[in-house]
């Protein structure tokens, strides 16, 4: 992914999302979307970082134990207020903490995530689109904007019935839902939003998922994400 020229501004909220190119997959198994996952701890920092070191492996273990400690971190770009993996694309919800920090952080992040693309599938060349897409989001509609984020692996369950659908993306493990509805998956990521948590209930989530689509409420910030 190429640096945008768009002017980020801090203490600001973004909406950032790209997709893989050709439509194609861009996560093919566990081990594409923990690796997404952990580059998006591990290269939140403003100083360069060797990932071979990190042994970025998915573990037995419980999620939410795996990341490791950083000593003596360095101040971050960004905070990760939400994100959404889906097969062909991503979106996270964040706030831009130094200048040029979301730009910085997504070079690193398209970089590093392509090269392990590349080497893994035994390709070569860009696997993005072109560069990420973003819009600015006013602080009243954060978290209308989450909501919005989470609900989109509706989408991967069409076929199944209402309180099946529900509970799958509940518990639909590669995005920050779980952790706004109460478990700690993805904490050392999300620990700075702990606020936000409030508000965010499996009834809201259910009354969406009744709907089968987007809540009436969301559709003017979906739209307004769009533009």
């Amino acid at each position: 992914m190429t640096k945008r020229k768009v002017n980020f501004y801090n203490n600001s909220y973004y909406y950032i999302s790209n997709s893989c190119l050709d439509r194609r997959t861009l996560f093919k198994d566990n081990d594409d979307y923990l690796y997404f996952i952990s580059l998006l701890y591990y290269l939140n920092q403003n100083c360069s970082i060797e990932l071979r070191y990190l042994k970025l492996k998915l573990p037995n273990v419980k999620y939410h134990y795996y990341f490791k400690t950083i000593k003596n971190k360095p101040s971050r770009y960004l905070r990760i207020i939400g994100f959404c993996l889906l097969p062909n694309c991503f979106s996270l919800v964040v706030e831009q903490l130094e200048n040029h920090g979301i730009s910085d952080f997504m070079q690193k992040l398209g970089t590093s995530y392509s090269l392990h693309y590349n080497k893994k599938y035994l390709r070569s060349g860009p696997i993005f689109r072109g560069p990420f897409k973003s819009s600015y989001i006013e602080e009243v509609f954060l978290k209308n904007i989450l909501l919005l984020i989470h609900l989109l692996p509706l989408k991967l369950f069409q076929k199944f019935k209402v309180n099946k659908k529900c509970l799958l993306v509940k518990q639909y493990f590669w995005s920050s839902l779980p952790y706004y509805l109460g478990d700690n998956k993805w904490q050392q990521i999300l620990n700075g939003n702990k606020k936000l948590r409030h508000g965010f209930q499996s009834k809201t989530i259910r009354n969406a998922v009744l709907k089968g689509k987007i809540p009436n409420q969301l559709n003017n910030t979906s739209v307004y994400l769009n533009n």
